[in-house]
């Protein structure tokens, strides 16, 4: 079983932010929370529940599970990589146009790639 302490969590919390160019009052703001409750996860104060988790997905735009895994509220990672599960949510944003046109650019995309390989 995974069980990522507060320190490691508010670690990749940061980054998560850093790699946004993301402050912790705009992290607030997009989940309707004050900042001091994102502050005192940074500062390993209080650990991040289900609502956080889900608030901090949605802000950031990664999926649920990926956040659960890292605040050690799942047991096991994903089947599946951090990749797929970001694409799977992005891909849930879009319109139902959009949705046929990025499949169609990933059949291309891999029909090139199965005639560079042979």
């Amino acid at each position: 079983m995974f069980q990522m302490d507060n320190h490691e969590f508010s670690e990749w919390l940061r980054k998560e932010l850093d790699d946004r160019d993301m402050e912790v009052t705009e992290l607030a703001t997009k989940m309707s929370v004050p900042p001091a409750s994102i502050y005192r996860i940074l500062n390993g104060e209080r650990d991040a529940g289900d609502e956080i988790c889900r608030g901090i997905a949605k802000a950031l735009g990664l999926p649920q599970d990926t956040v659960f895994y890292r605040a050690g509220l799942l047991t096991e990672k994903p089947e599946y990589g951090d990749d797929i599960s970001e694409l799977a949510t992005l891909f849930d944003s879009l319109s139902e146009d959009d949705k046929d046109e990025m499949i169609q650019l990933a059949r291309m995309k891999s029909d090139k790639n199965k005639k560079t390989r042979k």
